[in-house]
């Protein structure tokens, strides 16, 4: 409700709005309430359990659903989502942008797995006869893995498969948070198109979470800005530990750092304490990108 009425109060030209308080069951409401008492038994708010929907909904029900279904359910429940979309297509969402729902919440089930494990979760005979399977998926892995073998005709074949893989990884979320952006927001100025090209894999897949809730580009340049101001104290506070200038960095290491997302500059924080020079951070720096 703060954030509903926050918005209200950056938009006033909106004056109606609705909501929807979504439970995975009936027993995790809290059941100290009075505060928003009024608005919940308003016409304004309806509350949704989950459990307590049909054994076989509609396909956009499942969608939300299989948010809250446990991991070791969540394959086969995706699968039957994707068939049933196949069988039935909803009328208001494409198959392409089911199948791209289903893949991304899998991808925040499973963290530990790549987007290749993802695929071959949900059937590799369904996904490749899909636009967004061929666009998102096999170009990024294809353009990839031409870098990874162009890498590693001078540092070494196993190296420059992880970079090229890499490479295809960051186009991969370049391509989805474009096309999204798109849908949110209408066609982006050429600022923000060359602003986007120039994201590490960190910020861009926090954006493609954080972009589902802009309204228009002023959300956008907020995140931005959020994401600079905290760039810009680390960096800060990096160069006050560990005694060194920014001109006395690697340019490699600098960008390194710069394209760190939020969520990893706050992991970066935490482990300051523990960074004794340049050759650390840029330790820190090889880990984080393995971990991603």
């Amino acid at each position: 409700f703060s954030e509903i009425f926050l918005f209200l109060q950056k938009h006033p030209q909106v004056n109606h709005w609705r909501s929807a308080v979504i439970f995975p069951r009936a027993s995790l409401e809290p059941d100290d309430a009075i505060a928003y008492g009024v608005l919940l038994t308003s016409d304004h708010c309806q509350r949704v359990y989950l459990d307590q929907l049909p054994d076989h909904p509609s396909v956009s029900l499942g969608l939300v659903q299989l948010m809250v279904t446990p991991p070791g359910q969540a394959p086969e429940r995706a699968r039957q989502l994707i068939s049933q979309a196949t069988a039935t297509p909803p009328p208001i969402l494409d198959l392409d942008r089911i199948i791209e729902l289903v893949e991304t919440i899998l991808v925040y089930k499973f963290p530990q797995q790549s987007r290749e494990e993802i695929t071959a979760m949900l059937g590799l005979s369904a996904l490749k006869q899909t636009r967004v399977f061929q666009e998102f998926y096999e170009d990024g892995q294809r353009d990839g893995l031409e870098q990874g073998r162009q890498e590693g005709l001078a540092e070494g074949l196993a190296e420059g498969r992880q970079e090229g893989l890499e490479e295809g990884r960051q186009r991969e979320s370049l391509a989805l948070v474009r096309r999204l952006l798109g849908r949110r927001l209408g066609d982006l100025p050429e600022v923000w198109r060359d602003r986007l090209a120039d994201l590490g894999l960190g910020p861009l897949e926090e954006l493609a979470e954080a972009l589902l809730d802009f309204q228009s580009l002023v959300d956008l340049q907020d995140w931005w800005e959020q994401w600079q101001q905290q760039q810009g104290a680390m960096l800060a506070a990096l160069v006050e530990h560990l005694g060194e200038p920014l001109e006395n960095w690697d340019p490699p290491l600098l960008t390194q750092v710069q394209r760190l997302g939020r969520q990893e500059l706050t992991t970066l924080q935490g482990d300051l304490p523990g960074l004794k020079d340049l050759g650390d951070l840029a330790s820190w720096c090889d880990q984080a990108k393995q971990r991603a």
